[in-house]
């Protein structure tokens, strides 16, 4: 998954200039505070810690990893994230899962499309982007655009783990992915950032889930939002 979040306006810039360590590590952790009590399963959520340590990439900008320092081809990775600010303003967030559920005795591999995962790292994402360009005078309308790819064939995680493992080759395959774009603001990303995430995600949702009450709307199984909103 990639995400770009851009001022519409083009070329805005932070107060702080070109020493973005404090307000990186601020708008992570003002989306920590924000989204914690909003979201029934926060700690799902590995954005926040990946992204909480910002470093200066020579003159491009700054950029945060959980990918280790040496040697990140000889490692498997069960999820990665990254995020990097290049000049002038524009975040960008990339997330890579692994998608392989191995043979375990009588019950076959197969692909799991991660959707849950997929779902709340979005969310975590555009909730950054917005705690931070909510400070950047010109910043407040935003372009956001996504792109998922590399599903094709993977197993709704959320039927596959609700139902026997056994019955997951008997489950729709997902399609490889989707590409979205939309307008938004940064305090509607700061605030509400499932609004945005539904946006770019739910063409891809619905087309490989079945839902066995037939009545159930899949991101909002997702992404439980309380009623408490946060100032």
């Amino acid at each position: 998954m990639t995400l770009v979040v851009r001022p519409a306006a083009g070329e805005v810039r932070h107060p702080a200039g070109a020493w973005q360590r404090q307000a990186l590590k601020s708008a992570v952790y003002d989306a920590v505070q924000r989204q914690n009590s909003r979201f029934a399963n926060i700690t799902l959520v590995q954005t926040f810690n990946a992204v909480s340590d910002w470093k200066p990439i020579a003159a491009a900008g700054w950029g945060a990893t959980n990918a280790p320092s040496e040697n990140p081809s000889r490692n498997l990775f069960d999820v990665y994230l990254g995020a990097a600010l290049t000049y002038p303003a524009c975040l960008s967030f990339e997330g890579m899962w692994a998608l392989r559920v191995p043979e375990s005795g009588p019950l076959p591999a197969y692909l799991c499309a991660r959707e849950i995962n997929v779902a709340y790292e979005l969310m975590a994402m555009l909730s950054i982007a917005g705690a931070y360009f909510a400070g950047v005078e010109g910043g407040g309308h935003l372009l956001v655009e996504n792109a998922l790819s590399g599903f094709r064939d993977g197993k709704s995680q959320f039927a596959s783990e609700t139902r026997h493992r056994g019955d997951a080759p008997l489950l729709p395959d997902a399609p490889d992915g989707v590409t979205a774009d939309t307008r938004t603001s940064a305090v509607e990303l700061r605030d509400m950032p499932e609004r945005v995430a539904r946006l770019l995600i739910d063409r891809w949702l619905p087309s490989f889930y079945q839902d066995p009450l037939g009545n159930r709307d899949l991101f909002q199984v997702l992404m439980p939002v309380s009623d408490s909103a946060t100032g």
